[in-house]
Parts: C-alpha cells; sequence; structure tokens
C-alpha cells in the first residue's frame, strides 16, 4: 500500500498541521472561551525555523542557486514589509512555502482538505449544539448565521475554498452527482449565510468543472486559449477592482454595482483615499461587523478591505503584489506544460474570488497560498530535464513540482 505521507515530510506536515489549526482557530468562535494568544504564534515560528534548518540539514529540501537567490529575494521584500506593517502572519505563510517547497503539491492539497475539513465540521456542530456561539445577523429581514465562525462569510470562505481543494487534488471525472453538491453547496452558503457572492461562485465552478471535464482540448489554440485565459485573469480581476474603486461616484451603474456587493467598492475606496499605496505596504488597522464580538468601535467605525487585490496592495505593499502576480503566472505556465486545465480553472475561480474577499493569502482559509508565495519560484532549474523528441512531444521541458504532482 502505497504511503500518504512519506516519512522525510513528516516534519512539514507536523508544522502544517499546527498552524492549519491555528489559523482557522481564530477565525471561530473558540476564541471567545480560549482566546488565541501571542506565544502560540511564537511556538510555530520557532517549529517552522526548526523544521527548515532540520529539512536542510536532512536534505529534504535540495538547494540550487536559484532557489536560494529566489528565497533570500523574496524573503528580504518580506520580512522589510513585516517590520514596518507588523503583519507577521506574511512571514509565517512565507516559511511555510519554503518548507513545503520540496513536496508533492497533491499531497499538500489532499493534507489540508483532511485537516480543514474536520475541523470545520467540528466547529459547525459545536455552535449547533452550543458548546460555542453562533452569531446571527441581520440584514433587513433576512437571518444570516455564521455557523461558529466569526462572521457569515467566513464560513462561505471556508466552504469555498475546501471544495476547489478538493477538486486539485481529485482525479476522478466531474459528473451530474457532484453538479448535484456544488448546487446544493451553493443553496447552503446562501439559506444559512446569505453569502449571495460566495453562492454564485459555487455555481460558477460547478459550471466550470462540469465543461472542462467533458471537453477536450484537442488542439494548442484551445490549449493556448485556456493558458491566456487563465494567465490574464488575475491582472485584469485586478485592473478591474482597482478602476471600478477609482471611478465609483461617477458613475450610476457602478453605484448600483455597489449595493449589489454590499458596499465593497465604496468601503475599499474609502481606505485607499485615507491611506493610499506604498511599495512596502502600511499597517492599516480595519473593523469589519465581524468585530462585533470583539467588541466594534462606534467612534472608529466601519474600515474594512474585502477586495484582495486592494488589500495586498495596501497592506502589503505594491513590491508584493508584483511578487504574488509573477508566482501566479510561473505557476500558470507550469500548469499549462503539464496540461493541468482543472488546476488552471481553479486558479481563474480564485483570481475572480479575490474581488470579493481576501482571503487567497491566508493558509486558515486556503493551501493556494503556498503557490503565491512562490512554490513554483522556489522550484526554479530544479530536475529540469528535455522531453524525448523520437517520442513526438514536442514541449521543451517540464517542471519537477509538477512532475511530482502528476504521480
Amino acid at each position: 500500500m502505497k504511503r500518504f505521507i512519506k516519512q522525510s515530510e513528516l516534519l512539514f506536515y507536523m508544522v502544517f498541521l499546527y498552524y492549519i489549526i491555528l489559523m482557522m482557530y481564530g477565525s471561530t468562535m473558540i476564541m471567545e472561551k480560549v482566546p488565541v494568544q501571542s506565544w502560540m504564534y511564537l511556538i510555530g515560528r520557532l517549529l517552522l525555523v526548526t523544521s527548515i534548518i532540520c529539512s536542510f540539514i536532512l536534505n529534504s529540501i535540495k538547494i540550487n542557486v536559484k532557489f536560494f537567490r529566489n528565497v533570500i529575494i523574496i524573503g528580504l521584500i518580506i520580512s522589510i514589509i513585516v517590520l514596518s506593517t507588523g503583519y507577521t502572519v506574511l512571514f509565517d505563510a512565507f516559511l511555510l512555502s519554503v518548507l513545503a517547497s520540496n513536496l508533492n503539491l497533491k499531497t499538500i492539497f489532499r493534507y489540508y482538505f483532511i485537516v480543514a475539513s474536520v475541523f470545520l465540521v467540528i466547529v459547525v456542530l459545536a455552535s449547533l449544539t452550543g458548546i460555542i456561539q453562533n452569531l446571527v445577523f441581520l440584514r433587513g429581514n433576512i437571518r444570516r448565521q455564521s455557523l461558529g465562525f466569526i462572521y457569515p462569510t467566513d464560513f462561505a470562505a471556508h466552504l469555498f475554498y475546501l471544495w476547489l481543494t478538493y477538486w486539485a487534488f481529485k482525479k476522478i471525472k466531474f459528473n451530474f452527482r457532484h453538479v448535484l453538491i456544488g448546487i446544493a453547496l451553493s443553496i447552503c452558503v446562501l439559506q444559512n449565510s446569505y453569502a449571495k457572492m460566495d453562492a454564485i461562485l459555487f455555481i460558477l465552478s460547478t459550471i466550470l468543472f462540469f465543461v472542462i471535464d467533458h471537453i477536450t482540448l484537442r488542439t494548442k489554440l484551445q490549449k493556448k486559449t485556456l493558458f491566456f485565459i487563465g494567465i490574464c485573469m488575475f491582472p485584469v480581476c485586478a485592473f478591474v477592482s482597482l478602476i471600478l474603486t477609482f471611478l465609483y461616484g461617477h458613475f450610476h451603474w457602478i453605484d448600483e454595482l455597489n449595493k449589489f456587493v454590499t458596499l465593497r467598492i465604496s468601503s475599499g475606496k474609502d481606505v485607499i483615499i485615507n491611506n493610499g499605496f506604498s511599495l512596502f505596504g502600511k499597517y492599516i488597522r480595519m473593523q469589519g461587523n465581524g468585530w462585533s464580538p470583539k467588541g466594534f468601535d462606534k467612534s472608529f467605525g466601519y474600515v474594512f478591505v474585502d477586495n484582495a487585490y486592494l488589500a495586498t496592495g495596501l497592506c502589503y505593499g505594491l513590491i508584493f503584489f508584483v511578487i504574488v502576480l509573477i508566482s501566479y503566472f510561473y505557476a500558470m505556465y507550469n500548469f499549462y506544460l503539464w496540461g493541468e486545465n482543472r488546476l488552471t480553472i481553479i486558479f481563474i475561480l480564485v483570481s475572480i474570488s479575490n474581488l470579493i474577499d481576501n482571503k487567497y493569502l491566508d493558509p486558515g482559509y486556503s493551501p493556494f497560498f503556498v503557490i503565491f508565495y512562490g512554490y513554483f519560484l522556489f522550484n526554479m532549474g530544479r530536475k529540469l530535464k528535455r522531453y524525448n523528441k523520437k517520442k513526438g512531444n514536442s514541449r521543451p521541458n517540464y517542471c519537477w513540482a509538477l512532475k511530482e504532482y502528476k504521480r
């Protein structure tokens, strides 16, 4: 029987388990009973640094010139951002990505799905049985349940990213039974949390997964078209976010769109006007509706940026946004080389999801953070080989990381 996790990888998955639970824990009402303490994160960082040192000693992480160069450059930039802003979670996620750089993507996704889904079920059951609070927010006459999480959209985001994670490692064909499951999940988040944008994302993902699994991309033009759509989606969504934000207040249809997306555009513009963008980011005090259990400061008011593109540029800086963008481009290129159409679709969906929430870089919500923090950049030049042209394969090379993924 094939091992799920190799012994040499056990160190990473033990630390990964700690961080997944710790980051998810911070978005639940469990912390009302047992608050998150700073020493919990300190222990996590010590474990991370120790694990990386041990991995180098045991040769679990193989170093080459490009790996060393990219880790140093990205690490220095993130260190400057953390020192100037105080967003230490950025450095934690970066260290996790470095530690994961030599591991199988498929195994990372599968492990994350198992741990995160079990944790989500425990939190939901605890809230329904009264062990922890099930916060209910009212929007007019509509009841929105958080189901053990701090805010209804937190529950919806967790569920949506778990749905994407499942299809990132599963190789079965998306059939009509899965279509019904996708529709049921959409109804679930709409009925319980009234997260209408996430409900739309579930329907969109269901359609795209079904289509991509039942349409064979035969010609090179068809494959390149999907690659082009995939590689353009992230920067196009970022550009659209910026344009809509700056044009808000000048066109009536943007005002109506702002109401439909529950004031996400106007709140983003307010934060930009008051803080502006910078190269290395800045600390921005934010307070959303989910702050009510923590003690909502009425004198400060509502200040929150749901749009991930704006939040990344504002809080982490434009240089970090460029790193994320390059990591995305390189990942999409590798997906294209290996014909990983489903992964391409997943990252298109993540790009669209970024328009309404800022969870894509958060280890507590998404396992895809390892890719945005440089997973493929750390693998540049590692075990890069040529295809045998005698076998009729004209593609020039392949990435070690996706070779591992395909196993």
